[in-house]
């Protein structure tokens, strides 16, 4: 477990948060397309584009990240997806035009043998991301800080238990508490450390709500067993059907 100085923890916590709503910024993925970094566009714009109503900005700059990346088959499917919900859109028509030209070529040089020069692939054109309203931020919400705070109660029961297949569920897919630590070897270790937690409580519980997808918690976890109190902080995002764990930090 990191262990910081409590103030220290939580501007860490504070900007990991802060660092994780920035990687959802498609204006960012913009600047990574033309800066060439199109496998980091990709990571940023994936997310987005997995979304319900994702839009033709979203999905015609992935399709253009995949298509440098040489995957056009997703680029394809990206543009058809983009033109389904956003007729209207004519940089994706011109994308697509592009692909299927020159697949109609690749096609035509392949029928007649010709073994001259291959076409070259088009070069599609980024659409400038819309500018997203601005998102009320529900930080004095008490439906959001009671489900902030009933993901705390079930870490607080997992860990009282023992249980470690509840105990994991509080945390995203394939978490690690630090760097230098893989997510089996941690999962695999825990049974042992939540033996050794004996059965704490958390007191002096404080949230802070960053966004409708961000929030950090920070508290005392009373010792057990004659361990002295230490203040935790944990970093949790909303998933939809539950709060769960992103990041965690110990300070003394």
């Amino acid at each position: 477990m990191c262990r910081y100085p409590r103030l220290v923890a939580l501007s860490i916590a504070l900007l990991v948060a802060g660092d994780n709503l920035a990687a959802a910024d498609p204006g960012q993925a913009l600047a990574l397309i033309e800066s060439g970094r199109h496998r980091r566009a990709i990571e940023l714009l994936q997310p987005l584009a997995e979304r319900p109503g994702a839009g033709p900005d979203v999905l015609n700059n992935l399709a253009v990240a995949h298509a440098a990346s040489g995957d056009w088959q997703a680029a394809e499917s990206l543009l058809r997806r983009a033109l389904g919900a956003h007729r209207e859109l004519g940089t994706v028509h011109a994308n697509l035009e592009r692909l299927y030209t020159w697949r109609a070529a690749l096609a035509y040089r392949e029928a007649l043998r010709d073994d001259g020069p291959r076409p070259p692939a088009p070069a599609l054109d980024t659409v400038k991301p819309a500018a997203a309203p601005p998102v009320p931020v529900p930080a004095g919400t008490p439906a959001t800080r009671e489900a902030i705070r009933a993901a705390l109660a079930r870490w607080e029961e997992a860990r009282r238990n023992g249980d470690t297949a509840a105990y994991l569920s509080t945390y995203v897919e394939g978490f690690v508490p630090h760097p230098g630590l893989t997510h089996d070897d941690w999962r695999k270790s825990l049974a042992t450390a939540l033996a050794a937690a004996g059965r704490p409580s958390l007191e002096q519980v404080e949230i802070r709500v960053l966004h409708p997808a961000r929030a950090v918690a920070g508290f005392v976890v009373a010792g057990a067993g004659g361990e002295p109190p230490s203040y935790r902080l944990l970093v949790l995002r909303n998933d939809g059907d539950a709060w769960r764990i992103t990041h965690e930090l110990n300070a003394p």
